[in-house]
Order: structure tokens, then sequence, then C-alpha cells
């Protein structure tokens, strides 16, 4: 499920990458939005590499958008990226899910596919691929084999999002993502103070975002 979230220029955002292997989230100030891009600017000199996956989380840290790295200002702090659809970060199911940023890749038959986990719960994922239309397949965690289906594929710019539940029930299976999962509801607990403590700071760079 989608929804409408606006940003404004000056909102808060926290922006969620890897850099030399370990996940980071540095606190940033919204200075353009577009519909389908928006520039950020961060408190200190920054910068990744055009493509570079990121995560956008609200200043609410209720939301989350998959994004891009589009370039980046030669003073290091400005950053463009490129976004897709908002998604709720949690909810009241069962089992709540968590934004991540795991390179895995899809299997089925002879076909293998990257891609990547950008959200992820004990019983499923959201996976973004460049194209993906099988319904059953394996997603291949760092050699960890999980049986997949997908319920729903969203196409979004120049790539698929795939809503897959994990059919694999196997209990050394389901205790490894349950390991994953408690890392990533940590880290996302982490990043929700370092967001307030930024915004506690920085009062007038905090609203609350807009939803339909």
């Amino acid at each position: 499920m989608t929804f409408q979230v606006t940003l404004q220029m000056d909102d808060e955002v926290l922006v969620v990458f890897e850099q030399d292997g370990e996940r980071t989230s540095l606190v940033a100030m919204v200075t353009s939005v577009a519909d389908d891009a928006m520039t950020v600017r961060f408190q200190s000199p920054f910068s990744l590499p055009r493509g570079a996956p990121v995560t956008v989380l609200t200043g609410s840290g209720g939301f989350s958008r998959y994004a891009s790295v589009i370039s980046a200002a030669r003073n290091g702090s400005d950053m463009a990226i490129v976004h897709g659809a908002w998604r709720r970060i949690l909810n009241r199911r069962a089992s709540p899910r968590y934004p991540v940023l795991l390179e895995v890749d899809l299997v089925s038959g002879n076909l293998k596919v990257p891609g990547r986990i950008v959200d992820l719960s004990e019983r499923g994922a959201a996976l973004e691929v460049s194209q993906w239309e099988q319904l059953t397949f394996d997603l291949n965690i760092n050699g960890l084999m999980i049986s997949c289906r997908a319920v729903a594929i969203e196409p979004l710019a120049m790539m698929d999002v795939v809503h897959a539940t994990f059919t694999d029930a196997a209990p050394e299976t389901l205790a490894t993502i349950a390991r994953i999962v408690e890392q990533a509801r940590l880290e996302f607990t982490e990043g929700q103070r370092k967001l307030a403590r930024g915004i506690a700071k920085h009062p007038e760079w905090a609203s609350a975002p807009a939803t339909a």
C-alpha cells in the first residue's frame, strides 16, 4: 500500500545508506522537492556515488521511500536523489517490517537476477529488482535460500518492487530471518533516535508530513 506524503523545503529527513559494508544514517534537510526527485543538504560535507541506493525516512519516522543518488554537489553538502513510492514502515501487523538495504539474488530455475531487500519482516520482504515476473522463487541471502511467493509486483521507474511472503517454514531458516529482522529493528530504532536528536537541535527544520 502506498501513501501520499508531502515534503516541503526545510523539512528534515533521515538518509539511510551503506558505506564500506556498514549501514549508516545521516540527518539531512530538504532543499527542493519534485514529483520524482528531491535535493537534500547534510549538516556536514558528505557525498555518495551516482546510483548508490538509499532509503529516505520522514521526520515522523513513520514513512520510508526507496531512492538512489542522482548527483552530489562539489561542496559535498547537497545531494540529489530520485525516489519511488512512500510506504508506512511500522503498522499493526503481527510481524512488523523495517527498512533495510540488503543485496540478494532472486532465483527461479535457471533464472538468477540480482536485487535488494528494501524492507523486511519475519514473514516477508519488499524486493527491488530491475525486472521480475515469476510467482514463486528462491531468495538467496548470503547463501541462505528462502522459498518465496510474490503477492504483488509493483512497477516503478526503471525497476520492479516485488512484495513477497516467505513460504519456507524450516526452524533454522526462521531463526536466521528473525536475527536479520532484529538487527534491522535495532538499526531503525537508533535511526529514529538520531532523527529525534536532530529535530530537537533544529526544531525549525521539523514539520509533520501530510498523508492521504
